[in-house]
């Protein structure tokens, strides 16, 4: 597959029960701001249950080998599976399935090409393969970073390349920067608030990443924007 780099805003704390139709609202307000450029490799893919958290299973199981902890190449067991060429069938899709969500991922396309561009990585002479954001999702899962849990539900812009030279905190200034991604900060902040801080074993794991994490919020208990490259 080769490197790949994301950003995601998560929200930390304890989820609330979800449903299709919750995630079709969300999904119709950001594609709304007009951060979708490109009606490409959409996917609903939606898991019953009665809560996200139920427990800590993710979608992408890892397997043990000598380096460490990969992904496998295993399929998930979804209850609905299905591809789209359009915002609107992805909406529609959402809107027939009411039941609470237990795992979800949901592919909006792709970003627009001004937006794609400021969030690209030039080739550099310490590393000539480019790095670009350009897939937008959103996802309900217990989402991890290197090997540490961080939340459960997730704003997630990803792209092929290595982050390298760039540091985490130069991805998420250009990210932030972004008036688009500015309301949608607001926008999930209003839909599904942080009430609680996290308790000592979570502050104790986040302090791992601490340096690839940056809250909404600093002052109050807030989302926090994550940084990955692997």
């Amino acid at each position: 597959m080769g490197p790949h780099t994301s950003v995601q805003l998560i929200r930390p704390s304890r989820p609330p029960v979800i449903t299709g139709s919750d995630l079709a609202q969300i999904a119709w307000e950001i594609a709304n701001i007009g951060i979708i450029g490109h009606h490409a490799g959409q996917v609903v893919q939606l898991r019953y249950g009665k809560r996200i958290d139920a427990d800590k299973k993710g979608t992408v199981p890892t397997g043990r080998t000598a380096s460490g902890n990969v992904a496998l190449p295993e399929d998930y067991p979804w209850d609905v599976e299905q591809d789209f060429r359009n915002i609107d069938s992805v909406l529609r899709c959402l809107q027939t399935h009411p039941p609470s969500l237990y795992r979800a991922y949901v592919s909006l396309g792709e970003l627009e090409d001004s937006i794609e561009n400021y969030l690209t990585r030039e080739p550099h002479p310490a590393n000539p393969s480019p790095m670009s954001l350009s897939n937008i999702a959103l996802t309900l899962d217990a989402i991890m970073v290197h090997g540490v849990q961080v939340g459960w539900i997730a704003f997630t812009l990803s792209g092929r390349g290595a982050l390298a030279p760039w540091s985490p905190q130069d991805l998420l200034q250009r990210v932030r920067a972004l008036e688009v991604v500015q309301v949608i900060e607001k926008l999930l902040w209003q839909r599904w608030p942080v009430a609680e801080a996290p308790g000592l074993f979570e502050r104790m794991a986040l302090k791992k990443i601490q340096d690839r994490i940056e809250p909404v919020y600093p002052a109050r208990p807030s989302w926090l924007w994550v940084v990955n490259s692997e």
